[in-house]
């Protein structure tokens, strides 16, 4: 369960909102794929986002985390192996 102690996350609609990104974000890069733990990542974007974004909360998630990922080589602490894990990385 993604963050269990904040009541949003208690909802049908956010954990809805959640699916639909990590879907999206899977479909996406399917080299990546879902990992465990983008759940965090994504359901911290959506909190945020659908308390400030009346319009497509998911979509501006789905594009933040897509912006993270090229700008900033996040994918390379999902992909197998977890190359961006690494100490020499």
């Amino acid at each position: 369960m993604t963050f269990p102690a904040v009541p949003e996350f208690q909802t049908e609609d956010m954990l809805d909102s959640l699916h639909n990104v990590l879907w999206a974000l899977a479909n996406y890069d399917p080299e990546v794929g879902y990992c465990q733990g983008m759940n965090y990542l994504a359901g911290c974007f959506l909190y945020h986002l659908k308390g400030n974004l009346k319009n497509a909360p998911e979509d501006a998630a789905f594009q933040s985390i897509v912006s993270l990922m090229r700008a900033h080589d996040l994918r390379r602490l999902y992909l197998p192996g977890f190359p961006g894990m690494a100490a020499n990385n």
